[in-house]
């Protein structure tokens, strides 16, 4: 939920509170006991909505970047192996069929790392009964064809993920706008009732219906990259929350800050030109600021 939902929800289940406390008075008329019913029900609804806003993205990324990482080194490894068979056998094709870095890897996107591992793994495929010398037999290949495919699976989960997420983002608006006609248009209007015959409800009531800054301080991230030789600062780099598609620029120092964001976890990206690019894993807080350094090593 956005701040402002959050306090209006709690402002919700404040009146709710009320509502059930004074059960004896709203009972005995039929409309009243229905609009309560009615608002107890969306104010349900809007609890179930925001737990799957807040889930819908959880998971994905972290198991996505482990997918990544785990391929990213067995593609180095066969890669490798490949590459050194080739070598010795004076076969340049094949030595330059497999001849990525962990930089080449890491800077692919994620529709072409998983090809990019099968044209390795096909090379491999082909000489496989050579490379048992090298380190590479068929169980080791399996498991680089299930790493591939594994990856392959996740790559559009994010989307999904994201997709999910949006959809329960507009179905949270839908449901405020129902608790806000509910409060504002029948319980406001029955509570009138009781501005002279049950003062302390009406009260109580007055004062739940007030919406209460929660608090103003956003969720951030914040850090600097640097230099992984030098240790001095990059500016210009680019740090990209990946889920949000929100980036900044480092400045003169090499820092950055992104804020105004949904706590959740995410995969963060560091990249500079001339640079390699890193990615990792960061579960942020509500309302705190999260500090995420990166070090970037020079492309070769």
């Amino acid at each position: 939920m956005k701040q402002k939902q959050e306090n209006k929800y709690s402002m919700y289940l404040a009146t709710l509170s009320v509502l059930d406390a004074h059960t004896a008075q709203i009972t005995p008329i039929t409309a009243f006991a229905d609009a309560v019913a009615a608002f107890r029900a969306n104010v349900t609804d809007i609890a179930a909505a925001g737990q799957a806003q807040e889930t819908a993205i959880s998971g994905v990324a972290t198991d996505k970047s482990n997918a990544r990482d785990a391929l990213v080194l067995i593609t180095l490894e066969v890669a490798g192996a490949v590459q050194a068979y080739a070598s010795a056998n004076q076969n340049r094709t094949l030595f330059n069929q497999a001849a990525y870095t962990k930089t080449d890897l890491l800077r692919q996107s994620d529709s072409l790392l998983p090809s990019t591992a099968q044209v390795v793994r096909d090379a491999a495929q082909d000489n496989l009964a050579a490379l048992a010398d090298y380190g590479i037999d068929a169980p080791r290949l399996a498991e680089f064809t299930t790493a591939i495919d594994a990856y392959r699976t996740l790559v559009p989960s994010t989307r999904t993920a994201v997709i999910s997420r949006k959809t329960q983002t507009e179905r949270l608006e839908t449901l405020f706008e129902s608790g806000d006609r509910l409060t504002k248009e029948r319980l406001d209007k029955l509570m009138q009732q009781f501005k002279i015959t049950d003062t302390v409800f009406f009260t109580d009531y007055t004062n739940a219906r007030v919406i209460v800054d929660a608090g103003t301080r956003h969720t951030a991230l914040s850090g600097t990259v640097t230099d992984a030789l030098t240790g001095r600062p990059i500016p210009d780099a680019k740090v990209t929350i990946v889920e949000l598609d929100r980036a900044v620029a480092t400045n003169a120092g090499g820092e950055y800050l992104l804020q105004e964001f949904a706590p959740d976890t995410y995969t963060v990206r560091a990249e500079a030109s001339d640079y390699g690019t890193v990615s990792q894993t960061v579960a942020t807080q509500r309302g705190k600021t999260t500090e995420v350094n990166f070090t970037l090593t020079k492309n070769p």
